[in-house]
């Protein structure tokens, strides 16, 4: 059981941001094609393993993941307490300017992560809820202010993606940024396997194979030069093979 259990998350710095492990390896925060994000109801999402999620709710992309991001950031030593937070704030830590195209991007954005439902399994842990509990503007102070629950810790154990900020600012692509996030939660010094029809389930991708496939050979380079991989290889049987590079110490 664990509900009322209290979960200590993982420790990072300033200049990283950390999710759970079945987060970042399934299609929850996919790779929506501009003009095509549509609403799901219940729908049971690609996951990892014996992972599995259930998602109702507009569909979630990885700029929506990049604000989450900062939202645990910002939470993570007041769980279930208010995070007050200012737009123009917010924007600038995930690398965007505080123009009104943005700000009304912004508010879009933490509409779609309140209202959500989410139900995740893996392992012995579930959680079931909504990725933001609460938000509301403070009218005293024109800041606003939001919680995330708590039970969300759960999910951190016993795996978690791990980023450098600046390095997922600096990816150009969707997919980039998705399969940054996927690595991160694996070990590195392995060699680690997965047919690329799989990974473009997990991924959330709409592409034919033969266009998700051309886009990882195109992003997979960006990522071994950004310090991310140290070998990638799409051997026969349509199956790609890499190894994750050993992080900078503290990371």
């Amino acid at each position: 059981m664990t509900d009322g259990k209290q979960f200590t998350l993982p420790i990072w710095t300033t200049i990283e941001r950390t999710a759970p492990a079945p987060i970042v390896r399934s299609a929850l925060f996919g790779i929506v094609k501009r003009g095509t994000r549509r609403y799901i109801d219940r729908e049971v999402l690609a996951s990892w393993g014996n992972d599995s999620i259930t998602f109702t709710g507009n569909q979630l992309d990885q700029a929506d993941f990049d604000l989450w991001l900062e939202i645990l950031h910002q939470s993570r030593d007041k769980m279930g307490q208010p995070v007050y937070f200012t737009f123009k704030g917010i924007l600038k830590a995930i690398g965007r300017s505080k123009g009104g195209k943005n700000i009304d991007w912004l508010q879009k954005s933490l509409t779609r992560l309140k209202a959500t439902e989410v139900l995740v399994k893996s392992g012995d842990r579930k959680y079931a809820g909504s990725f933001i509990q609460s938000y509301a503007e403070n009218s005293m102070t024109g800041e606003y202010y939001l919680t995330v629950d708590k039970q969300i810790g759960q999910l951190f154990e016993p795996a978690y993606a791990k980023m450098l900020l600046d390095v997922r600012l600096s990816l150009s692509t969707d997919l980039s940024r998705w399969l940054y996030a996927f690595i991160s939660s694996q070990k590195p010094r392995r060699l680690h396997s997965i047919g690329v029809t799989k990974l473009q389930a997990l991924s959330g991708s709409s592409s034919s194979i033969r266009e998700f496939r051309r886009k990882l050979k195109r992003d997979l380079p960006a990522l071994e030069q950004a310090g991310v991989l140290d070998h990638w290889h799409i051997r026969d049987g349509d199956v790609l093979e890499y190894r994750r590079k050993p992080p900078i110490a503290g990371v």
